[in-house]
């Protein structure tokens, strides 16, 4: 995953540990999706599972809260607000394929929000500048570009009038705006305007 997706190793085991996440609650934690887990992974592969509590005067939510007096008999050093985990590891800790599957679909997803994150960051600054693509396909009256193995749409109205794009083609065109609305990314891109043809 390092290598395929040139992430850095602790944003990997962050995302290993968030599918692992997702798998213990789907299998051991089902009735009760609010609460916190987590997860310590030591150098050897074995995995801790941990469940965040909160140290309170009084306790509302027994599955996540404990008193003081209780707390302090684990740890002396507890106050009021702090925060800390309770081992609830199994003895037995294994996955059902349902889980695992689980684990997989969120830590695909996770990867895809990082790429887009990577990507976002990569054209927030480049606006009205030139970015150099490669033709991958026509679909309709749209061209489909790769930009930094990026799939980006040419739409007619930025297209040169007439102009037949052939596959894998090397062209350029101007990054008018870049666009984030929730998780998706739009980059509005044109080789028509009068500032396309001054960029040049």
């Amino acid at each position: 995953m390092t290598k395929d997706y040139k992430l850095d190793p602790a944003t990997v085991m962050d995302i290993v540990k968030l599918g692992i996440k997702t798998a213990y609650k789907k299998d051991y934690v089902s009735n009760d999706k609010k609460v916190q887990l987590l997860i310590k992974i030591w150098a050897e592969g074995d995995i801790q599972v941990y469940k965040e509590m909160e140290v309170v005067e009084e306790v509302e939510d027994d599955a996540r809260q404990l008193t003081l007096k209780d707390a302090k008999k684990m740890n002396p050093n507890l106050q009021v607000g702090h925060k800390f985990g309770i081992n609830i590891t199994p003895d037995d800790l294994n996955f059902s394929r349902i889980a695992s599957q689980a684990a997989v679909q969120t830590i695909k997803q996770r990867i895809k929000e990082i790429e887009k994150e990577k990507f976002y960051d990569n054209f927030s600054h480049r606006q009205w500048e030139l970015l150099r693509a490669k033709v991958l396909r026509s679909v309709g009256e749209t061209v489909i570009l790769d930009i930094d193995n990026t799939a980006v749409v040419l739409m007619p109205s930025g297209q040169i009038p007439g102009k037949l794009y052939a596959i894998w083609e090397e062209v350029f065109v101007l990054l008018k705006k870049i666009a984030k609305d929730g998780s998706a990314i739009t980059l509005d891109i044109t080789q028509s305007s009068s500032d396309f043809i001054e960029a040049l």
